[in-house]
């Protein structure tokens, strides 16, 4: 079966300006903009080469080829913009950025651009509490990725029958951006999935991109060596991939294995054709669980302690621990019932990790509470929060109530930057804090999944 490119001739250049208003500021106002997204945001959405993206502004060819992408990062870069005027453009240029991406279709070129347009424009509804346009988004910049072949990015020479309408890439530097594209993406899918039981888009069965290269090696200008790391469907495989030389470990690399296991976690907690109670539920999760604790097992400490690493990893490495604590949750706080009664040692051992993530907040803000502001975690947060009130709420431990009102703390630092993610967790707090003893034994009851799956602490405005 062949597949014709799609027609988009009747957008020449006339129509073109009518459908993008130039609302964007001057020259050298966008440039500020890009710079404040690298500055500001590039560390929770590292898929953007950046000489290369300034490259391409400089000579207005992202301005003409994707636009949609250079919308996207005026809406993100602008909160931390001095100038009034250009904070309050931010909603219409976020507008501006859905609708152009909208318009775009399967074999819409270039696709590097096309792509990164959909995760930032994914990560920004994200922030901002619209969270069905980041759903939404999230579906068409896959199907997309899909449509071009780069889900098998890395398959080798004998590539399997299936759509590939982007031109392969010989550019080391530009295949490597495309496995950032990719991975932020999954990142973004398992945030969205783990909290709300709801479907991940990208199965990772067919998913074969590889893990991308150290990023001071990816943003130097002369990266002309392919140094990605293979991917591996196989657990155990990945767990024994390397993610650290003698001199350094690569951080982003723990982060990326951490979230292929938090997809299957979510996969095996949220099984429709299981029941809780049965065997194979829960040997699946023993099996992870033994996963877990092998991953744990191989990182060095550089992975795991603000302590042992540079400043730089600081933000890696909370959202690494973040990630773990919040596996290790899903796995052991399980749903109770006459048939099967609450496991109180499993239950205790949540409350531990709970409490760690609590201390390794508290060790990372006696330096700075920057590395705690990414947009990826305040959910793994708030779950961490939420076992230690209702342990509170029967231990009547003050501590417990001091390491629960650190978490408080930390959403109102997260309202600073994102409003929105830091109301939504603050207020989730709240509702559990106000809650009856009939409440706190049904949530204890619940257990990780039915905790979460709670509508009544969710439905409040976010804006």
């Amino acid at each position: 079966m062949t597949w014709q490119q799609d027609s988009i001739e009747d957008f020449d250049q006339a129509s073109n300006d009518a459908i993008f208003p130039a609302n964007l500021p001057p020259q050298a106002q966008i440039m500020e903009l890009v710079e404040l997204f690298f500055s500001n945001s590039y560390a929770f959405l590292p898929c953007v080469h950046k000489s290369e993206l300034l490259k391409d502004v400089k000579s207005g060819q992202l301005q003409k080829e994707t636009p949609a992408l250079l919308y996207a990062i005026s809406a993100i870069a602008a909160q931390h913009h001095p100038e009034p005027a250009i904070q309050v453009c931010r909603g219409d240029w976020f507008d501006q950025a859905k609708f152009l991406f909208e318009l775009t279709q399967r074999d819409s070129l270039p696709a590097l651009r096309i792509l990164q347009a959909g995760v930032c424009i994914v990560h920004h509804a994200w922030t901002v509490g619209d969270y069905s346009t980041a759903w939404h988004a999230l579906g068409k910049t896959w199907r997309q990725a899909c449509s071009y072949g780069l889900n098998q990015l890395d398959v080798g020479p004998m590539q399997p029958p299936g759509l590939r309408l982007a031109p392969v890439s010989k550019d080391a530097r530009e295949k490597d951006e495309f496995r950032r594209v990719l991975w932020t993406l999954l990142f973004y899918d398992r945030d969205q999935s783990w909290a709300t039981g709801w479907p991940q888009t990208i199965a990772d069965r067919h998913y074969l991109v590889n893990l991308p290269s150290e990023d001071s090696h990816f943003q130097s200008k002369t990266m002309s060596v392919n140094e990605s790391t293979p991917f591996y469907w196989n657990l155990n495989k990945l767990i024994n991939s390397p993610s650290n030389s003698i001199q350094h470990t690569n951080t982003f690399h723990c982060v990326i294995k951490a979230y292929v296991i938090l997809g299957r976690a979510t996969d095996q907690i949220n099984a429709l054709h299981d029941t809780e109670e049965s065997a194979e539920y829960e040997q699946g999760l023993d099996i992870l669980d033994s996963h877990l604790v092998r991953f744990r097992l191989s990182l060095p400490r550089s992975a795991t302690s603000i302590h042992a690493t540079s400043p730089e990893d600081h933000a890696n490495v909370i959202w690494l621990m973040s990630i773990l604590s919040t596996i290790t949750i899903l796995l052991h706080y399980r749903a109770s019932s006459k048939e099967s009664p609450l496991d109180e040692t499993r239950f205790l051992r949540c409350v531990s990790v709970a409490r760690n993530t609590v201390h390794m907040v508290t060790d990372v803000s006696r330096i700075s509470p920057e590395p705690l502001l990414n947009p990826h975690i305040p959910a793994m947060l708030y779950l961490a929060a939420a076992v230690l009130l209702v342990h509170w709420r029967e231990s009547k431990v003050d501590k417990l109530k001091d390491e629960i009102d650190i978490l408080s703390l930390v959403f109102d630092r997260f309202h600073d930057v994102f409003p929105a993610l830091g109301k939504k967790f603050k207020q989730g707090i709240e509702y559990d804090l106000n809650m009856n003893e009939d409440g706190i034994r049904k949530a204890k009851q619940a257990g990780a999944k039915g905790l979460l799956g709670d509508c009544a602490r969710w439905q409040m405005p976010t804006r």
